[in-house]
């Protein structure tokens, strides 16, 4: 009879070691899904090609997928006799890596070759034919504009044509061949002022035929005016610099097409500074201003932009006209993410992708809600996946467990998480893009002709407030998780049903767990030193020390205002707990 006992607690023992293996396999299966769906909603979450602050090379091409390409343009502009714009688009589209572009760009050159006339001219009815080339005379040579303005002869029938000029905005600038006291170029009186004097011609020529902008007519008028007035010249002067620029470049009819999308003088500025820099992509900035709804925004995204504005131009050029407007309409940099070829080569992960870039091009509101939702659950899976597949708790601990605390602290990690996929998951955010350096004038000053009229240095990188804000956002977020955390253990102590001398041991032992702050804020104090001397991080060295600043100010607010307090409550409670038994 007394083996029976023993059989039965032996059954029942083994029962209970069988039901507890039956748990851990069921957790751990559960643990794989979660972790498995986590880091799948992670992936979705990468794949969503939206962004704050950056448009996706994605949507780009998405958005001008139904619309003409540039080759189509090219073509459509030859068909209309427009054979200089023709070939700068052509050269665009080779620039922009476009099929056909080789073949459509031959095309177009062979047609224009078969002209009776030089390129130049831009056609036998141009008024720059008309008036440099009176009846009987030899045209000058030359395949630019600038070209066929230097000899005496056109200029000489330029100043006579527009001399007789009704137009006051004409006049005011034609005096300027009169100057005697220029700042950057030989005045046109002296033995090497054809450069000026063409300038000058060319700016009157295009007031007369009415082929600039309201705006920069307005504004050349009042620049030549003031410059008469005053005679301080060197704005107008670096305006003629600007204007040769593109005139030693183009033929007669590139040369209006490109100066119609020019918007005002700081545009012009910006323009002639990219192709100075950078002539090879002349073609690219000029099948932008043609293509664009609106021309003004080229130059703002130049200006914006400088290190990545032309690639950024190319690209959304290869995508065609729709492509390049809904850039302009964004005004922002395009995010590459060569990364992702790697996925979509997963079957059925391409047909996913153009679903997602679909919704991201109707709605980046509805994209950017999706992503931080897929990031959201995605980090909240992993972190209970990993709950499930740790170890289980001490059998000592397992009743001291409060309902929801786990949960709680996924969720704050899950938080975590989406809040700093927010922050550093903008492309380049962290670098803010570095005006380039000014090109060098090369122009004769008139006081020492030897000398070459330079701009002035670069100034000294100066560090944007971005990289500063990112940074503080960082080390806010972290320390306040790492707060939220030790509040999570604080309620977590006082849901346990334990007498308070137990307690008080407990908030002993999360000691180090409270000053965490701490020592994650010294440690990114010194990461981003580290990072800022590797020139991998550009930010202000004192914001490093902010990290630090956070850990302390959060500790405190942790161990002063909370800690101190419970524990200062459990303390008293422990006295009345000991003083019960000695009550009668």
């Amino acid at each position: 009879m007394a083996g029976e006992p023993r059989a039965s607690e032996a059954g029942a023992a083994g029962s209970a070691a069988a039901g507890g293996a039956h748990i851990a396999r069921v957790k751990r299966l559960l643990g794989s899904v979660y972790l498995g769906l986590g880091l799948l909603a992670v992936l979705g979450a990468l794949l969503v090609p939206a962004y704050l602050r950056s448009v996706d090379a994605a949507v780009i091409t998405h958005a001008g997928a139904n619309g003409p390409t540039l080759v189509h343009e090219a073509l459509q502009a030859a068909r209309l006799d427009k054979l200089g714009t023709a070939v700068l688009l052509a050269q665009a589209a080779l620039a922009a890596e476009v099929p056909e572009a080789t073949t459509t760009l031959y095309a177009v050159q062979r047609q224009r070759g078969e002209q009776p006339l030089p390129a130049v001219w831009g056609g036998g009815n141009s008024l720059l034919r008309q008036v440099c080339v009176p009846p009987g005379e030899i045209p000058p040579t030359g395949d630019t504009v600038i070209e066929v303005l230097l000899p005496e002869a056109p200029r000489a029938a330029l100043a006579r044509f527009l001399g007789a000029s009704r137009r006051a905005d004409v006049q005011e600038v034609l005096r300027a061949r009169s100057w005697q006291n220029t700042a950057l170029y030989p005045p046109v009186s002296s033995a090497s002022g054809q450069p000026l004097d063409a300038a000058v011609l060319l700016t009157g020529l295009l007031l007369q035929a009415e082929a600039v902008s309201p705006t920069l007519r307005q504004q050349l008028e009042e620049l030549a005016g003031q410059a008469n007035r005053t005679g301080d010249t060197a704005r107008f002067e670096l305006w003629c610099l600007n204007l040769t620029t593109l005139a030693k470049r183009l033929t007669w009819d590139q040369f209006l097409a490109f100066m119609g999308g020019v918007p005002d003088l700081e545009g012009m500025r910006t323009l002639a500074r990219e192709i100075t820099l950078a002539p090879a992509e002349l073609p690219v900035i000029f099948a932008a201003l043609q293509l664009a709804a609106r021309p003004g925004a080229v130059a703002e995204y130049l200006r914006d932009f400088p290190q990545t504005g032309v690639r950024d131009l190319r690209h959304a050029l290869a995508a065609g006209r729709h492509g390049l407007n809904r850039l302009l309409d964004r005004g922002q940099p395009i995010c590459h993410a060569g990364w992702r070829a790697w996925v979509l080569a997963v079957p059925g992960a391409s047909t996913a992708f153009g679903w997602i870039v679909a919704l991201a091009a109707r709605s980046t509101l509805l994209a950017l809600l999706l992503k931080y939702l897929l990031w959201l659950d995605g980090a909240f899976l992993v972190a209970r996946g990993i709950a499930c597949l740790a170890p289980p708790p001490n059998p000592l601990e397992r009743p001291l467990e409060v309902r929801g605390i786990r949960t709680l602290r996924q969720q704050t990690a899950a938080g975590l998480v989406m809040v700093l996929a927010l922050i550093l998951g903008e492309p380049g955010l962290a670098r803010a893009q570095s005006p380039p350096p000014a090109p060098t004038l090369g122009l004769l000053t008139k006081n020492n002709p030897a000398a070459v009229a330079q701009t002035p240095p670069p100034a000294p990188r100066v560090m944007t407030n971005q990289a500063n804000w990112i940074a503080l956002a960082v080390f806010f977020t972290v320390q306040m998780t790492v707060y939220l955390v030790g509040l999570i253990k604080l309620r977590e102590i006082k849901r346990q049903p334990l007498p308070s001398r137990l307690k008080i041991r407990l908030l002993d032992n999360e000691e180090n767990l409270f000053d965490t702050g701490l020592y994650i804020g010294l440690g990114g104090t010194g990461l981003a030193l580290v990072l800022m001397a590797l020139n991998l991080f550009t930010a202000s060295p004192m914001i490093a020390y902010a990290s630090t600043g956070f850990g302390v100010l959060f500790a405190s607010l942790l161990k002063i205002i909370h800690v101190r307090t419970y524990r200062r409550a459990l303390i008293l409670q422990a006295a009345e707990e000991a003083a019960e038994p000695a009550t009668p």
